[in-house]
């Protein structure tokens, strides 16, 4: 059984150093080199005491090595699967996996025909605010929720240079639509019934800098998943309606509150001037008839998704599943054809 697993990075730009320096830290994964194109990216390695690969081969050959982590643009997700793969690699991958659903089955096949994992990068799921809100679901403090939002906003436009092209998997619906919708699917698990979307082109590139996903589940439950990089105020990460009251989460560090309905029938209802008119039905409730509650606040375990990867090369289940990462690039791709019906 295998205590620690030998790792080379492939595509060494800003998520490559960052899993090196998180590599290093968990102590259980152990980072034996680097390739990368870039000249300037191999000078970073080098500053940081790590091998410079000079080609895929060189990597493949390194003696001990167990798995690779593909780190590169989007578009290389695939070939550089495929390669590993097929030289008994264990393949860990960034998100999104692949381009398309049919060339996530490639690399399926790959890793299947090569007798090794595919792990997705999906590190989303161990976010503090989602297992907030994953509990407040199991323990029902809102009672049933049938409505929810969840935002990631900002106002940088796309980063970096190659998610700005297309053939490269570029624009925002690939960049952070698959994890918002990895993190759906992980809440309500019956089948998406409907998917809309409307994506934005506002900085005027040939790829999406936003979009907003609704998708609706046979369950009933709504969901919208808005991305927004032009937003100067933004919005609540997370907003949820449930039969017994509202959650609100404003962001990754967790500010916000629950409301919660004490009794039903506010015999203390009083109207209110809104704007030009008068309405009882938007009136605040009154204070007795509700009550203030903090937000559950349930800590990931620490290197949770290196640690399962460890543990699945050993035998054991994979946290992130195949199929469960092949129904979310399902879901993109209706996404991308605007508004249909569907069975997910």
């Amino acid at each position: 059984m295998k205590k620690q697993l030998n790792i080379a990075i492939i595509g060494f730009g800003g998520m490559g150093e960052w899993h090196c320096h998180q590599m290093k830290a968990s102590k259980i994964m152990n980072v034996v080199g680097v390739y990368d194109i870039s000249e300037k990216r191999q000078k970073r390695a080098a500053e940081l005491g790590l091998k410079v690969f000079e080609s895929p081969v060189a990597v493949a050959v390194e003696e001990g090595l167990d798995a690779v982590l593909i780190a590169t643009p989007n578009d290389l997700h695939l070939p550089y699967t495929e390669y590993f793969a097929a030289r008994g690699k264990h393949i860990i991958c960034e998100k999104p996996a692949a381009l398309t659903s049919g060339y996530f089955e490639m690399m399926t096949d790959a890793a299947k025909a090569g007798g090794v994992l595919l792990i997705v990068h999906q590190n989303r799921r161990w976010d503090p605010d989602f297992l907030t809100v994953k509990q407040l679901k199991a323990e029902g403090t809102i009672g049933e929720i049938y409505d929810i939002e969840s935002c990631v906003t900002g106002s940088h436009g796309i980063p970096g240079d190659w998610r700005k092209v297309k053939e490269k998997g570029g624009g925002m619906l690939m960049d952070w639509g698959i994890h918002l919708i990895d993190q759906m699917l992980q809440f309500d698990s019956s089948p998406v019934v409907d998917v809309d979307c409307d994506m934005s082109y506002i900085e005027g590139f040939e790829v999406d800098d936003g979009f907003t996903l609704r998708l609706r589940f046979q369950s009933g439950l709504r969901a919208t998943l808005i991305v927004d990089t032009n937003c100067f105020i933004n919005r609540p990460r997370w907003r949820m309606q449930g039969t017994d009251g509202t959650a609100v989460i404003e962001n990754w560090a967790r500010e916000g509150k629950i409301v919660r309905v004490k009794e039903r029938e506010d015999k203390y209802l009083r109207g209110i001037d809104a704007g030009n008119g008068f309405t009882r039905t938007m009136a605040d409730r009154s204070a007795v008839t509700v009550e203030e509650l903090p937000l559950p606040e349930p800590m990931p375990e620490a290197f949770a998704f290196y640690k399962n990867v460890l543990a699945a090369v050993n035998g054991g289940e994979l946290a992130v599943k195949p199929e469960e990462v092949s129904r979310a690039l399902k879901v993109m791709g209706f996404a991308t054809l605007g508004r249909l019906p569907c069975r997910i």
